[in-house]
């Protein structure tokens, strides 16, 4: 235990180190680095790749017309004209280099731990080739979606995506994660840090441009970590048990 612990910390000093250069580079940018110059991540997952149902890893599945994505495109319809206001260097369904958002329902809470330092979250066959290209230490921050719609911390990636089709058939692949920030017990919507995100059916990962990770991980350590008696009030919001 003493040298994972040691690990997480050695991964929160470089952390800050990076996060010490990129405020500087951010300064001398304009506003959340908009016209900054940026490369789309190497892996984008192909559309094909979606199943006729969503399931983003919180133990829940529901139909993609129900999914949390559907909520954030809104109720305008106006997909296309919200689509081109997202934030440069956001791209759905693919892998940050190197931090990505891992969406994730509020039944997240059911299984969450607050008492070792780990989770996990899983991915639907549809994902399946999304899920083959995490590697230990790939970086996910947490987002709880609809009505939660926050960050609530970031974990690491702990080993590659494991197969468990017999004992989570609707979402096979899980990956086992380490927390690094969080988990908090408010956490950081998108519009807090100026991430401008237009959802879609089929939306499990975003991956992110840095700046933007950034910021969150300023906001998530002002934040209160979440305790069991705050996971116990979200279960309980939540309608959850702990099995």
């Amino acid at each position: 235990m003493s040298k994972r612990i040691e690990a997480v910390e050695r991964r929160l000093d470089d952390i800050e180190k990076a996060i010490a250069v990129l405020q500087a580079l951010i300064l001398s940018d304009d506003g959340y680095g908009e016209n900054r110059q940026v490369t789309t991540p190497v892996g984008a997952v192909s559309g094909e790749e979606t199943d006729g149902k969503e399931d983003t890893g919180g133990g829940e599945t529901r139909p993609v017309a129900e999914a949390d994505a559907r909520e954030a495109i809104g109720r305008s319809g106006r997909k296309a004209a919200g689509r081109a206001a997202e934030t440069p260097g956001l791209v759905h369904n693919s892998l940050g280099d190197p931090y990505s958002i891992k969406l994730v329902y509020p039944t997240f809470y059911r299984s969450l731990d607050v008492g070792i330092p780990y989770c996990t979250v899983s991915f639907p066959s549809g994902k399946e080739r999304l899920a083959k290209q995490i590697q230990e230490g790939t970086l996910f921050f947490i987002y709880v979606t609809s009505p939660v719609r926050r960050v609530i911390g970031l974990a690491q990636a702990m080993g590659p995506a494991e197969y468990r089709g017999d004992v989570t058939p609707s979402r096979p692949w899980v990956v086992p994660m380490e927390w690094i920030i969080g988990p908090k017990a408010d956490g950081v919507s998108f519009a807090e840090i100026g991430l401008e995100v237009r959802g879609r059916p089929g939306d499990s990962v975003y991956a992110i441009p840095v700046d933007a990770a950034v910021r969150l991980m300023e906001a998530l350590r002002l934040l209160c970590d979440l305790d069991e008696a705050g996971v116990a009030r979200l279960r309980s919001r939540f309608g959850l048990d702990a099995s």
